[in-house]
């Protein structure tokens, strides 16, 4: 079944590919936003939608890291693997159950920041490949 998420994307021809989850850690005091991505022309859109969820999340930022993730390798599109927010730690898996992050989170990083944000600076890039 997972193995069909790229795949899916790729028969689609979507422009963008964005996976959303909860990190967990045996430690529960850890926390926080992270981004990976694995193709060079994901790096960009990585960046811009970590960015966007540490403002609208108020999360720890983590950074943004390189991982050889089949979700991300086997797309042929942008794409980026988010980890929202721990659900290990208490603080943060309820505020990300809450309507005010989830939907400060989306706008953020979703229709009406980092995703328009990313396509336009890809149109306007010359050195952000349309394909590898």
């Amino acid at each position: 079944m997972d193995r069909e998420r790229p795949k899916f994307a790729n028969d689609l021809g979507a422009d963008l590919f964005i996976s959303i989850h909860g990190n967990t850690y045996e430690d529960p005091g850890v926390s926080g936003t992270e981004t990976y991505y694995y193709h060079e022309n994901s790096l960009s859109l990585a960046d811009i939608m970590q960015r966007h969820l540490v403002q609208a999340s108020g999360f720890r930022d983590r950074g943004v890291k390189h991982e050889d993730c089949f979700v991300l390798k086997e797309t042929d599109m942008p794409a980026a693997l988010i980890e929202m927010g721990y659900v290990t730690n208490p603080q943060e898996e309820k505020a990300m159950l809450t309507e005010d992050v989830q939907s400060r989170s989306c706008f953020y990083s979703g229709g009406h920041k980092g995703v328009p944000k990313f396509k336009l600076r890809e149109d306007n890039d010359p050195c952000i490949k349309k394909s590898f």
